[in-house]
């Protein structure tokens, strides 16, 4: 028996495919020819609606390429993601042309695009904001997040410089004013910094309860009340991710964490501490 012939599948010819240029848009005919160009093709052989992935074997990499070129003749700033979604000459034509009323770019010959609402002048505009009695006396800074934010930070650096750290180094520089450097002054020291950090754990879940509470999933204004106090326990809870990454990996900051209120399953292992 002989050998079938290779079929072979060849895309459209310059003959089987009868585009009139005159009935394509600026936009539509530019889109075609820059596709001509990266595909290396004639432009007569690419239809409106021929997809440029399936039908034309075009990729990622040239769809990129697309992009780009298209962004230069048109002046347009083109997601890069669009080629995906608009994969035809028609709808990426389309896309280009809402692109261009929103953006004031160029058509594909060179003319500048216009939106058919008349701009505004700047100067109006200012005019219009500085008239109008809801903007009059208004600032984007708030008093009363300065205040608390103020406060705040005093607050942390006391906690800092006078808690539970400064009470481990008076009580270890006691104890060797006192004793002098003994055989059981390592065990000491160890057992301090651990106290050390059951203070922080149990001062930092204390703060976040009685100052912030179970935070309930939704939307809050920036920098009200409720924002505050969150920013507020954050701010501790930043602070003492320092010490208490030594309970890393550790079955104590899981249960630290259970303190705080997350859920957390059985069998799980922490490697760090800021996961908040």
């Amino acid at each position: 028996l002989t050998a079938p012939a290779a079929s072979t599948v060849s895309g459209p010819t310059e003959s089987e495919v009868n585009i009139d240029d005159s009935d394509l848009s600026a936009t539509e005919k530019g889109i075609r020819d820059t596709w001509a160009e990266v595909l290396k093709v004639k432009a007569s052989t690419i239809t409106l609606d021929d997809n440029f992935f399936a039908a034309l074997g075009g990729n990622s990499l040239l769809a990129g390429r697309v992009t780009a070129a298209v962004r230069r003749k048109f002046e347009i700033d083109l997601p890069g993601t669009t080629m995906y979604a608009q994969n035809t000459v028609k709808k990426l034509a389309t896309q280009v042309d809402i692109l261009r009323q929103e953006q004031g770019g160029q058509d594909a010959d060179g003319g500048v695009s216009h939106s058919d609402e008349e701009a505004v002048p700047l100067s109006d505009a200012i005019e219009s904001v500085k008239n109008h009695s809801e903007y009059r006396g208004r600032s984007a800074t708030r008093l009363k997040a300065l205040v608390v934010q103020f406060f705040g930070v005093i607050l942390i650096d006391i906690a800092q410089d006078f808690g539970p750290t400064a009470t481990v180094y008076i009580v270890l520089g006691w104890a060797y004013y006192y004793y002098g450097m003994q055989w059981w002054m390592p065990f000491f020291m160890a057992a301090a910094s651990l106290f050390e950090m059951m203070v922080v754990a149990v001062f930092t879940a204390s703060v976040k309860w009685l100052v912030l509470g179970r935070m309930k999933p939704g939307s809050y204004p920036l920098w009200g009340g409720r924002h505050l106090r969150w920013w507020l326990v954050d701010r501790f809870l930043e602070d003492s991710h320092n010490l208490l990454g030594l309970l890393a990996e550790t079955p104590l900051l899981t249960a630290w964490y259970r303190i705080l209120g997350a859920n957390i399953a059985g069998n799980v292992r922490l490697n760090h501490p800021k996961i908040l």
